[in-house]
């Protein structure tokens, strides 16, 4: 078992997992040189970044030369947004091809940098932006994302595990849905891709990209325990897309720059490690989340106070726990947790310091006041029984203070 590390109980592991310096611990390199040098420390250098590659690729079942290194999720998800679009237009210009402005379709829960490209790009009118709703279960419409497919479209968004209700997206029906498409436009086309966000979803959920059949598939280390500024971006072989940076050849040209080979190598070391404890970590984590909603309906029906679990228990990862309390703000729930020692989100990180509502909540279409919003409860690696119970014991203090 993991040691704790502080007094303080953290629940905002969707938000960021603490680095687990135990596995590196145990799996310790040296970077000498350069990776692009000839000479034999950058030989030597070159070695651990295509043994990180290879070991990612072992994780996820596809070929090395099929990994792209990056700084995380948010530049994965810009990476493809950008490069296809780019590769789209560049593929018209050379084939001297009439011009007809590219779809990209996207659910409305996606994260904020797959969502917020996608606008940009609409904004500059380089592509059109369809959006597949969601059920009030956080769940896509897939009669309607196939209504949505149209022959101008080059790129689908779909999201692995969301990242502040949890929901599991059926990925296998999304695949199929499209190669089905694909057929009936009668042309032997690459698009529409297929472009999975899966940074919520290696601690629980097995991902081979064999049996998903993404296109594009990213995953982020600070959602692995590997630290921030660290990823990697699953681009399957002969997919469409040109790099929107330039300077360097390094990462198959799609992300020129110095490689960080201890990045690399601590986020490889990571995702092999929670791939191997998915089954025996989920378990765990699932008797954690049933003890802490089993307190929570105690609480609320003592209090007498109305709650809203959002997202969907069958559908959904054991590790996010996403609860709106209508009578109370969520601001003041995260505050008031905060001053008891214990740490958990109102909304996605990258968004915490927008005075929005939640684009997730909203989507959800529940009619909850907006400015309401929802507490995220997120557990993880270091997650006790002891912490769910602190928990709970500091929501009936807080609800006792503000009950009226």
């Amino acid at each position: 078992m993991f040691q704790r590390r502080s007094k303080r109980t953290y629940l905002d592991y969707a938000s960021y997992t603490p680095r687990d310096e135990r596995l590196f611990s145990m799996n310790k390199i040296r970077v000498s040189g350069n990776a692009s040098a000839y000479h034999k420390e950058g030989v030597e250098t070159r070695s651990h970044l295509e043994a990180s590659r290879e070991k990612v690729s072992n994780s996820i079942g596809c070929h090395p030369d099929e990994i792209i290194f990056t700084s995380g999720g948010t530049e994965g998800d810009n990476i493809v947004l950008l490069g296809t679009v780019e590769s789209y237009e560049n593929n018209i210009k050379k084939e001297k091809k009439e011009y007809i402005k590219p779809n990209i379709i996207i659910s409305s829960i996606e994260h904020s940098a797959a969502i917020e490209t996608a606008k940009y790009l609409e904004a500059n009118g380089r592509a059109q932006v369809s959006y597949i709703p969601v059920g009030k279960n956080g769940i896509i419409d897939l009669d309607i994302f196939k209504e949505l497919l149209k022959e101008n479209t080059i790129l689908v968004s779909v999201m692995y595990v969301n990242n502040e209700i949890g929901t599991i997206q059926p990925i296998h029906e999304v695949a199929k849905i499209i190669r089905d498409f694909k057929k009936t436009i009668g042309v032997n086309t690459k698009y529409p891709l297929l472009f999975v966000d899966a940074c919520q979803a290696p601690n629980y959920l097995p991902i081979n990209v064999e049996k998903l059949h993404p296109d594009l598939l990213v995953l982020n280390g600070a959602k692995i325990y590997a630290g921030s500024g660290a990823g990697a971006l699953f681009v399957r072989r002969s997919t469409p897309i040109q790099s929107v940076m330039h300077g360097g050849s390094q990462e198959l040209g799609l992300r020129p720059g110095t490689e960080n080979i201890q990045a690399a190598h601590d986020f490889a070391v990571a995702l092999d490690y929670s791939v191997s404890k998915i089954e025996k970590e989920s378990k765990r984590l699932e008797i954690l989340r049933q003890d802490f909603l089993a307190g929570v309906q105690d609480i609320v029906d003592g209090f007498k106070i109305e709650s809203v679990l959002l997202g969907d228990l069958e559908n959904s990862i054991p590790g996010i726990v996403n609860i709106a309390f209508p009578k109370f703000s969520s601001e003041l729930l995260v505050i008031e947790l905060d001053a008891k020692g214990i740490a958990v989100s109102s909304k996605s990180a990258c968004k915490s310091d927008s005075p929005e509502e939640s684009h997730v909540v909203k989507a959800l279409g529940l009619g909850l006041p907006s400015e309401v919003g929802s507490v995220r409860f997120s557990f993880g690696r270091w997650t006790t029984k002891s912490d769910v119970q602190k928990t709970l014991d500091a929501l009936r203090k807080i609800f006792l203070k503000y009950k009226k």
